[in-house]
């Protein structure tokens, strides 16, 4: 159900940016600032909920973790500008674009209610994939402009198995696929009249990812669960402008 609500919201956004694109044609047959943009960002990450549960057995339950005894994640920083974006500006105001997205976390037992150090958890679950998203600006005579986003990122899954924990492929993680509502607000600042540097700031919601664990030979799950990968972020990035 989530799926279908992201993906009628971004039909919809779409469909708007269309509709303001052509009336603002209808008005103004030039627009200075109207075309292609491309660029890059580096993010920093803050998981919205890096632990859940309690993380001790009792009774065979384990307290609402992630995934069996599993209930802290923490981000992995990749501060490397990897996160390219490509977008076009149908006039001053509006446009659209697509970027690229990758956070991983590493899982663990936290333990710290007993007074013991956390355990390693069975690897790292991460997501990457494309963002698209609708943009709009308000141009104006100073070197900053202001900037907002709206739109869906489509993450393809994964989790890379701790050696130990998969046991030469005893055992494996089978992730599913997600998407999630991505808003954003920032700033550029004009070096030139082509390129900038801007501040950025992003929420990611509903990035849930299900996940059950397998054994080889059976085909049904040993476990299931769920790892949310919302986050905020903060970070810096450039663009370049094209004429």
């Amino acid at each position: 159900m989530n799926r279908i609500i992201l993906s009628t919201l971004l039909a919809m956004s779409l469909a708007g940016a269309v509709s303001a694109a052509e009336n603002a044609a209808s008005a103004s047959s030039e627009s200075a600032l109207a075309g292609l943009e491309i660029g890059t960002r580096l993010i920093h990450v803050e998981l919205q909920n890096d632990k859940q549960g309690r993380g001790i057995q009792i009774n065979g339950d384990w307290g609402g973790t992630y995934l069996g005894s599993i209930n802290y994640i923490d981000e992995d920083q990749d501060y490397a500008p990897t996160r390219l974006y490509l977008q076009y500006f149908f006039h001053d105001y509006v446009g659209v674009g697509v970027s690229y997205d990758n956070v991983e976390a590493e899982t663990a037992e936290d333990r710290s209610a007993l007074g013991l150090p956390n355990l390693p958890g069975d690897g790292n679950i991460g997501v990457r994939g494309p963002i698209l998203y609708v943009v709009g600006r308000y141009p104006n005579e100073s070197a900053f402009t202001p900037f907002a986003e709206i739109g869906v990122a489509f993450y393809n899954a994964y989790f890379d198995e701790d050696p130990n924990w998969s046991d030469g492929g005893l055992r494996r993680m089978d992730p599913e696929d997600t998407e999630a509502l991505v808003v954003a607000v920032g700033c550029d600042y004009a070096l030139t009249e082509n390129l900038s540097v801007n501040v950025y700031l992003r929420a990611v919601e509903n990035a849930d990812v299900d996940i059950a664990w397998y054994r080889r030979g059976d085909p049904e799950p040993q476990r299931s669960g769920s790892f949310p990968l919302d986050y905020y972020g903060a970070g810096v990035g450039i663009k370049y402008a094209f004429d």
